[in-house]
């Protein structure tokens, strides 16, 4: 009986549908009843409709849970809910039919569906360009894939690259479209490099241009090969022997996708012979495998043409610190090898390399804790191994014993110190002997240097007090001097700390005139000894000490590298002032910054007493002779 009254309804229908006028009679598709799939965005829904007029009751079923999470009714058309992609559905309609629910229509999920990858052009105001369709494809049910964008493509002739920030999509089932967008091609730059060295393999100076990419890569550059170089107080010349990939002057165009693009020119020595006591260079060099980086400080020792034998050096840093204000960010550097150097009175070579490498700054590393007395004098020191994001605590001894000699933790030191990963990587904790006292202050020296002339441009003594642990330093952004304009060289700051405990009695800025564009580019960093081999003693022969500090003035531009001492005096002429008796220039050190050497004075006066004893008028012509030669040493 059901079925009979179900199919007489369908028959009415069929009937009224032929009597009807055929010009008011609608288009219907193939069944009363549809349900269009639709999935967009990982959501997809039903479309629904009958075109019987009849009120129909839905339900929306889930095949993986086996339960209805949308029912209702409908008449005419409309749309279920919208859901996750990732459910299996099952639409199905009912008529009620003598009181029964009587299943008229069913529509399931497709168990597969279509996806697009298309790449479009965004340009700088966020307008989108269609640029192509890069993949399509099916995805089944459940599946998903990751989509690595090209990291370059060429439509119509034109190049691009995927916009920063824009990494892998993941391609899922419930989404149709992916959009992944692009930019203007801008490649890596790319340097053409000729590093001017030494007949020892030394470099001299660096000269770095960079190459446009052009169009397509066709772009180039030229280097201009200098015929001469003067580097560490000495001067060479090409040397025309040496095996040189570049000659001197412009060299033929070096092109974007040259696979050789760095050069080594090679330079001989070109001066006078130095009898007696001779500055030795050590330039502390950073390496990145084989390949030159920078430079990132030196030392130096002293070689004499009137001895024989050998000096052998080895004094350089097992590790250091380069300070960039610029960055903000600390670099450590730990040496490559031994170090040791060894150079035979009289030998020709007057400059070294030691080589360093960048320490990796997501690497564990040692955290060194070093005890030091109030005169800079080393006690003790503490290793901890650092892992990354690791925490260590080192817990301050009250009292340190060593030769006999008791030392207490000085005031205003916490009694435990932290350390994360990544902080500093060496703290020195400061002991006072019992018995003594810390001298209550001592005078600070800060100096305005210009790199453009040499010449002091300011000098300010300020005290540095014991009670207080340090003084700030505000410096000045530009300044004016005889009429010039000065400004302050890049990589330095407003403020400078000075602790009590330094070595350091000298603070120069550096300053340039503010048309010299030489130096615009001129960045100031500053590097500490922060670990050697041996602190108990001091470096062999003019090597560096822990704490000890220089300066190194690096322009990219032009390719000069400096490296100066605490004074602003070049390390090469710094090394020589400190070994050869002979007078520092007045630019480099103020004389009014000395002290008289009131022993070596009173020595030289017994001797000269000595020789010319009973002549008066000669001992005093005698005396003033070696005052003023006193003088010129403290210059």
């Amino acid at each position: 009986m059901k079925k009979r009254g179900l199919s007489l309804i369908m028959a009415i229908m069929l009937i009224a549908g032929l009597i009807l006028p055929t010009t008011t009679v609608k288009s219907a598709p193939e069944s009363a009843q549809y349900a269009n799939w639709q999935i967009d965005n990982q959501l997809q829904w039903f479309d629904m409709g009958s075109n019987d007029g009849e009120t129909y009751t839905y339900e929306v079923y889930n095949e993986s849970s086996k339960t209805v999470i949308e029912s209702g009714t409908f008449q005419g058309s409309m749309s279920t809910q919208k859901v996750s992609a990732d459910l299996h559905l099952t639409v199905q309609y009912y008529l009620n039919v003598d009181g029964e629910k009587v299943l008229v229509y069913s529509r399931q999920s497709p168990e597969v569906h279509t996806y697009e990858v298309q790449y479009f052009y965004k340009d700088a105001n966020g307008g989108e360009t269609f640029l192509c369709t890069e993949e399509d494809g099916e995805l089944n049910y459940g599946d998903r894939y990751i989509h690595t964008p090209s990291s370059y493509i060429v439509v119509g002739n034109r190049e691009y690259q995927p916009v920063d920030g824009q990494g892998s999509i993941a391609v899922v089932y419930g989404q149709k479209i992916y959009k992944v967008y692009y930019t203007d091609y801008v490649p890596e730059p790319t340097y053409a490099i000729a590093n001017l060295r030494d007949e020892y393999n030394n470099i001299l100076k660096t000269l770095k241009v960079t190459i446009p990419y052009g169009n397509g890569g066709d772009g180039s550059v030229t280097l201009d090969i200098p015929a001469t170089v003067d580097s560490r107080s000495r001067h060479y010349l090409y040397d025309e022997d040496a095996n040189n990939e570049l000659a001197i002057g412009k060299s033929a165009p070096i092109p974007y996708c040259d696979e050789n693009v760095v050069f080594d020119i090679f330079y001989k020595v070109q001066e006078e012979e130095v009898q007696g006591v001779y500055p030795v260079t050590v330039n502390y060099m950073a390496y990145e495998g084989n390949t030159f980086v920078k430079q990132i400080g030196a030392s130096g020792f002293t070689g004499d043409t009137t001895k024989e034998g050998d000096v052998v050096f080895t004094g350089a840093p097992l590790e250091l610190r380069v300070r960039n204000n610029v960055t903000g960010v600390d670099e450590y550097y730990t040496r490559v090898g031994d170090g040791k150097i060894t150079h035979k009175h009289g030998e020709k070579q007057r400059a070294y390399e030691v080589r360093y490498e960048l320490a990796d700054a997501q690497a564990g590393y040692d955290w060194i804790v070093k005890a030091y007395d109030s005169e800079n004098n080393f006690l003790k020191s503490y290793t901890y191994r650092v892992e990354v994001d690791d925490t260590k605590t080192h817990t301050v001894e009250p009292s340190i014993k060593k030769d006999g000699k008791t030392y207490i933790v000085g005031e205003g030191v916490p009694m435990e110190l932290v350390h994360q990963f990544g902080g500093t990587r060496v703290v020195n904790v400061v002991y006072q002997e019992v018995g003594t006292t810390l001298v209550p202050s001592y005078t600070l020296k800060v100096r305005y240097l210009s790199v453009s002339d040499e010449k002091i441009l300011k000098e300010e003594d300020i005290e540095v007090k014991a009670e207080e642990g340090g003084v700030d330093i505000t410096t000045d952004a530009e300044f004016k001097f005889e009429g010039n304009e000065y400004v302050r060289l890049g990589g330095q700051l407003d403020k400078i700390r000075h602790n009590y405990f330094s070595k350091q009695r000298t603070q120069v800025v550096y300053f340039r005139d503010i048309n010299d564009d030489a130096n615009a580019d001129t960045i100031v960093t500053v590097t500490d000894v922060i670990n050697v081999d041996d602190p108990e003693s001091t470096a062999a022969a003019g090597g560096a000490t822990e704490g000890d500090t220089v300066t190194v003035l690096s322009n990219e531009t032009t390719g000069e590298t400096e490296v100066l001492d605490e004074q602003g005096v070049p390390l090469a002429e710094s090394i020589a002032n400190k070994n050869v008796p002979k007078a520092k220039k007045v630019e480099k050190e103020a004389a009014a910054s000395a002290q008289p050497n009131w022993p070596v004075i009173i020595s030289l006066l017994a001797l000269a007493l000595a020789l010319i004893i009973g002549a008066a008028f000669f001992v005093a012509k005698k005396k003033k002779k070696v005052n003023d030669v006193e003088g010129n040493d403290q210059n």
